[in-house]
This record gives C-alpha cells, structure tokens and sequence, in this order.
C-alpha cells in the first residue's frame, strides 16, 4: 500500500478522503494548506500526493512545482472545480500526474490513484531491469573478454603442449635407437674379426640409422604430422590386415567376431593402435593362449564398439593410475622396444 499526503481547506472532505483511503489500507497523513503540506512533504516523501488546486498559503501550482523539485517521481492528484479546468490542465504541465473534477465518487479516486499507481510501479520496474540489463551487459562484455583472452592462451598453450609431446617422443625413440648402436658398436670394439660375429652389429647399425633417418624426416614435418587426415575405413578389414602381420605361435588361438559395421572415418594411427594392442596381447601369453577380437555397434548406433581381450596374465594393478601416460610400459626395458605413443 501506498503513503499518502492530502492536502485540502475543507475539512470535511479532508476528512471523508482520508477515511476512505485508510479503509483501503493506505497509509494517510493530512494538511490544511499548502505550506503545511509542503512542510510534511519535506519531513517525509510520500507516495501520492492528493491536494486542491486552491489552497490558502500556497496554492496548488505551486506546491505541485515545489513538490516536483523535490522529488520527480511522486504521484500528485489534483483536485479542482469545473470552474478550474485551464488551471487543472496548467498543473499537469507543471508536472501533477492526474487531477479530477469535484464533485466526485470514491470509486473515480480509487480508479484515479490505481491507475497513476500502476504507472508508477510499471516504470520503476522498467527503469530496474533497465539498469539490470545495462549492469549484465557490462559484465557479459567483461566476461567476453576474458573469455577470448583464456581462448587465446588455450590456444597457444595446447600447441606448445602438443609440441613438447611430439618432441618427448622424438627424444624417447632417438635415446633407444642411440642405446641400441652403443650396444653394436661396444659389441665392434671388442669383438673378433670373425665376420660372422661382427655381421649382426653391422645389421643392427644398419637398421637404426635408417630408423633415425625417418624420426629425423618426421621431426621436419612437424606441421603436417600434426594435421590429422581422415578418410573411410573398415574396421574388420584393418583389424585382419594387422593380425596378418604377426607370426602366431600355434599354441595362441584367435577368436573373431567381427561384425558388419559402415565405413567409418580414421586416421593411419589406429593401424598403430590396433598393432600395439595385439602384439601386448601375444607378449602376455608366452605359454599360449587365446586372443578375442570383437566389433559391434553402440545401443544408439552412433558410435562403433572393439574389444580386445586375452587370457594372459594381466596387468599389475599398481600401474592401472600411470597406464596412459605416455611411454608407460608393463614390461622390462629392452634395447629397441618402443611403448605405444599414440
């Protein structure tokens, strides 16, 4: 309910206006005068002022400039005669909010002082969620930007992280390959001019250097090893075609189920994958076993599901937290292994 300030000379109206009003849960206070008024007004705003265009000390214009100097957003009511028309319409250009013509009825107050009311409220409520919204864009604006300056500095840093990556493996298989020709060339230094002796040596030199040749090549390209290429595979095709690179021991079986899956879009990596997963599976079985590869499709159809799985002997569960990271391993170094860097 509103606070609400009459001022009227005529007592009895004063009073009647103010009964009503109270009735209606208001809270009232009242004037005789306009100085009177204004004094009240300046005590404490109200929400409504209701006053008579005649008033002795101060008339209504008046009081409704003074009123508005104080405060814009105040509702004031004038009351007038028919007599006072151009004086009425005089006060809403000076800044009253409505007026009405005596005589009246309570129920013509009432649908006055609702409607200036709602007015009221309806831009205040507006004026709020205006500031609400400037303050939210201010601060979308903010957000925005720092939103583009940690985009930026993801950006950069997973390249540098993808960089260092790279660089970590070129690093991991140089130091084997370098391990692998220490070994021949110690073995060179002290052995004996038998060929046969000194042939494996030569091999194995052989071998690594062309194996560091094409680490030195991919190092070079860095950029374009980086950009990953897709085009349309077979799952079961590419599967069988890695299983026909390996020598199966006859004491390993391997049981497929490979089902009918569409083409799907891979790169040359998941030959790796697959060649790395198999071959842990056949090292794991050195007294035989068996080698289950399966394919399906999810319950949604939208992805492909592979199951490798063997009967070897597992792995420790002290290594499951480290087990992607790269260059872990399960087994024991040895000169020339390389663990999966995929």
């Amino acid at each position: 309910m509103a606070g609400i300030l009459i001022v009227e000379d005529d007592k009895a109206i004063l009073e009647s206006i103010s009964t009503y009003l109270k009735s209606l849960g208001h809270k009232v206070e009242t004037a005789t005068d306009g100085l009177e008024g204004l004094k009240k007004f300046r005590e404490r705003p109200f929400d409504v002022v209701i006053s008579d265009i005649r008033l002795p000390s101060l008339n209504g214009l008046d009081l409704v400039k003074k009123i508005r100097k104080i405060n814009e957003d105040t509702i004031i009511i004038i009351i007038t005669a028919y007599a006072s028309m151009e004086s009425a319409i005089e006060s809403l250009k000076v800044g009253a909010s409505g007026y009405i013509r005596k005589p009246f009825l309570f129920e013509e107050l009432q649908n006055t002082l609702n409607a200036a009311l709602e007015k009221k409220y309806c831009i205040q409520n507006l004026t709020s969620t205006l500031e609400k919204l400037k303050k939210t864009n201010k601060k979308l604006l903010r957000y925005q930007k720092r939103l583009r300056s940690a985009q930026e500095k993801i950006i950069q840093t997973e390249k540098l992280s993808v960089l260092y990556k790279f660089a970590s493996f070129i690093v991991h298989d140089l130091k084997n390959l370098v391990s692998t020709l220490s070994l021949a060339i110690y073995g060179l230094q002290i052995g004996t001019e038998k060929a046969d002796f000194i042939k494996p040596h030569i091999d194995a030199i052989a071998a690594n250097v062309e194996k560091m040749k094409e680490l030195i090549a991919k190092f070079s390209n860095l950029p374009n090893d980086l950009e990953v290429k897709f085009k349309k595979c077979d799952i079961a095709s590419l599967i069988r075609e890695v299983i026909g690179k390996f020598k199966i021991s006859h004491n390993i079986d391997i049981i497929e189920n490979l089902n009918p899956l569409p083409l799907i879009d891979c790169d040359d990596s998941l030959q790796i994958v697959f060649y790395n997963l198999i071959k842990n599976s056949i090292e794991a079985m050195p007294f035989g076993g068996k080698l289950f590869i399966s394919t399906s499709l999810t319950r949604t159809g939208k992805s492909v599901k592979i199951r490798i799985t063997d009967t070897g002997h597992g792995i420790p569960e002290n290594l499951f937290k480290n087990l992607f990271k790269p260059f872990q391993t399960t087994k024991k170094k040895r000169s020339g292994d390389r663990p999966l860097s995929v």
